[in-house]
């Protein structure tokens, strides 16, 4: 009984510690992207030339995190986006379903590591330390609803070198991120090419070409 009960203290410390030092690899992949902590307040506009099977594309997004400010805009077809809860339709065949999507699809990758602060977001007490596309890297998980994101950290410097997905029903994608461009102080990836996790099928590439 004494030794059980020892063994049980031995593992919730041991948990414990895990925890914090997924919490730190975090705060430190944070403080390589964001060393002066803009990204909650930034106000910008991004460039991109977004690559996939319908051919290159160029998109314009408007960021304010101060005031929930969101607008994109995609080749001469679509230009929406959002105010807090509520969304506008420039031009497009769509809906503010699709406005919000692209909203919290922008905002998301590209405030990566930054949105893993958000409320609600818990890191899973486990990080492996692996090689992954020639790096060695530290990985942080995220259990969400419909999927699990594994996030891949450069044990060197703590630059974020990619993520991946996968879906409750098996299917998934692998993202490299490479370069970086600097945006108000702020370290964003230069490149994100998509793979599909079953056949390592490519599926296209955004590239950041500018920031305002």
């Amino acid at each position: 009984m004494k030794l059980s009960f020892l063994l049980l203290i031995s593992v919730l410390l041991s948990c414990g510690e895990q925890k914090l030092i997924s919490e730190e690899i975090l705060e430190r992949s944070i403080g390589f992207h964001d060393p002066e902590n803009q990204w909650q307040s930034l106000e910008t506009i991004l460039n991109f030339k977004e690559e996939g099977a319908n051919g290159p594309r160029q998109t314009t997004v408007w960021i304010d995190n101060n005031t929930g400010y969101f607008r994109v805009r995609r080749g001469s077809v679509e230009d929406h986006g959002m105010v807090q809860d509520s969304c506008f339709i420039n031009s497009g065949n769509v809906d503010c379903n699709r406005a919000e999507r692209l909203r919290n699809y922008y905002l998301y990758l590209w405030g990566l590591p930054m949105k893993l602060r958000d409320s609600g977001t818990v890191l899973i007490d486990r990080v492996d330390s692996i090689r992954w596309n020639g790096y060695d890297v530290l990985t942080l998980q995220v259990e969400y609803e419909e999927d699990r994101w594994t996030y891949y950290i450069d044990q060197t410097d703590y630059q974020l070198r990619g993520y991946s997905f996968l879906k409750n029903d098996g299917s998934g994608e692998w993202i490299e991120l490479e370069g970086i461009e600097k945006v108000q102080g702020m370290r964003l990836p230069k490149s994100r090419a998509w793979y599909v996790f079953s056949d390592s099928a490519y599926l296209g590439r955004d590239l950041l070409l500018s920031g305002e």
